[in-house]
């Protein structure tokens, strides 16, 4: 069997305990999970000291023998866990080695199970939920307030993002953050950053361009040869010493990168910003100060949330009418000074009318101060003069 990986719940409910056995050949492994159920009735019997030893309750949940899990991850305020596992046949999650047609050929299948168990299909255990095969994805992360998966395949797998809507079991878009390295969701749930840091953790270290800084041979040899040079050693000594060699592993890495960036998301998919920073090194969220309600107001105010937003509505009703109200009112105004203007032109118009007649007369007030003409112009475009020999006339 080989080492163990612990999941607890966020609130401390679950644990899921990852084991990798051996077939029976012991040529090849094939994981499943234990899963533990803390309920209140154990909590209830372990505080107060009781001496009866409480029975934990546990499932397992077995995986395909050619599956092998990649990530882990429990829904924060509910009884969901997602699962990324990848059949080990196909070669992990590369699918470059040709699937035989098949598009999701290597690529990881994205599971959620739920504890509570399934109403449609009858099952009191653990059961499942809904899976998502063909996942571009190495790592996923619920959102804060649940339902909400974002699934990321961070950096050697170019950044392919999916966000997943658990409640309806589908994927709601798909988007991409070329070379992404983590992923951060904002406290409310409603915001996601991907960033690319300047920091890329790596297998040996943390590295993008490597800076190999070599041995020299082992400590005693190397001090043996500071001396020899400090204090004349003969010459035959100093070569009696093996040379300096180098060694494959690095004693440390540094990495710099000048292509970083962030990008901010909606909890849905839709990109909301963007930005280039040079040695960007962390994104951080404001962190959220706990609620002040206890438990029992929370869910007290979830089952009355329609009496309370039926309050709300109202009140944002009232609002957009009063603007609706202000907005009216100024274009009343501007049509009322409209109309007065073109009053008073009117009467400019009359008495200028009136004026023609005093000072022309009525006969040639009435006569138009214009004309109609029609003139012809002829205007020479072009003229040749050619000379014919009497023969040809």
């Amino acid at each position: 069997m080989h080492p163990l990986n612990s999941y607890w719940h966020p609130k401390g409910r679950y644990l899921a305990v990852e084991v990798a056995r051996f077939t029976k050949t012991r040529k090849s492994t094939f994981t499943n999970l234990e899963l533990f159920t803390f309920d209140d009735a154990l909590v209830a019997s372990t505080s107060s000291g009781s001496s009866a030893a409480a029975s934990v309750p546990m499932e397992v949940l077995d995986l395909a023998k050619t599956e092998a899990m990649v990530d882990f991850g429990w829904e924060p305020s509910g009884t969901r866990f997602g699962v990324l596992h990848v059949s080990e046949s196909t070669g992990g999650g590369g699918g470059g080695g040709g699937g035989g047609g098949n598009a999701s050929a290597g690529k990881p299948t994205f599971s959620i199970y739920d504890m509570a168990g399934s109403s449609k299909a009858g099952v009191s255990g653990v059961a499942l939920a809904c899976s998502l095969p063909g996942q571009q994805a190495n790592a996923l992360f619920w959102s804060p307030s649940g339902r909400f998966v974002l699934l990321a395949g961070l950096k050697n797998m170019n950044g392919q993002l999916s966000f997943v809507d658990a409640d309806a079991g589908d994927a709601l878009s798909a988007g991409e953050h070329f070379m992404a390295t983590d992923v951060s969701w904002d406290p409310t749930g409603r915001y996601v950053a991907t960033s690319v840091t300047s920091v890329h953790q790596m297998e040996n270290g943390y590295k993008v361009r490597e800076e190999k800084a070599f041995l020299f041979g082992s400590w005693r040899e190397r001090r043996e040869r500071e001396r020899g040079e400090r204090f004349g050693k003969t010459s035959e000594e100093k070569n009696s010493l093996p040379p300096p060699q180098k060694t494959n592993s690095p004693l440390f890495s540094f990495s710099f990168s000048y292509f970083s960036s962030k990008q901010v998301w909606a909890f849905n998919g839709r990109p909301l910003y963007a930005a280039a920073k040079e040695c960007f090194y962390q994104f951080l969220w404001r962190p959220r100060p706990p609620t002040l309600l206890s438990p029992e107001a929370e869910r007290a105010i979830e089952r009355n949330l329609k009496k309370y937003a039926r309050a709300y509505e109202e009140e944002d009703a009232a609002l957009l009418h009063e603007a609706d109200a202000e907005i009216v009112a100024e274009r009343r105004e501007a049509m009322e000074s409209w109309r007065s203007w073109r009053a008073s032109r009117e009467e400019y118009a009359e008495w200028l009318a009136a004026e023609r007649v005093r000072v022309l007369g009525e006969e040639r007030s009435k006569e138009k101060e214009f004309e109609i003409a029609t003139v012809e112009v002829e205007e020479a475009v072009d003229s040749r003069e050619e000379v014919v020999p009497p023969g040809e006339l």
